[in-house]
């Protein structure tokens, strides 16, 4: 899913309604493919959220055969613990 255009949505953060832009921000770090999702305050443009969106990446690619499924192309994938 690539990174998407701003949109205004309403945001409710501890209890408190904001009018906020939500964007998508395609980026690469660390060589790796990287996407982050931000809350943007509409009135006064502070970060209310910002969070890792990537939903996976492909880790390892290779070949090999299976037991059940014979022979065929294989990938793995890594998840990644992200804390703001």
């Amino acid at each position: 899913d690539p990174a998407t255009a701003p949109e205004l949505r309403i945001f409710n953060g501890n209890d408190e309604w904001q009018l906020a832009w939500v964007l998508r921000v395609r980026g690469i770090n660390a060589d790796k493919p990287d996407i982050i999702r931000y809350f943007i305050n509409a009135k006064n443009g502070e970060i209310i959220l910002k969070y890792k969106d990537l939903k996976s990446y492909p880790d390892v690619i290779g070949q090999g055969t299976g037991y059940y499924s014979g022979t065929g192309t294989s990938t793995r994938f890594k998840m990644e613990r992200f804390t703001n």
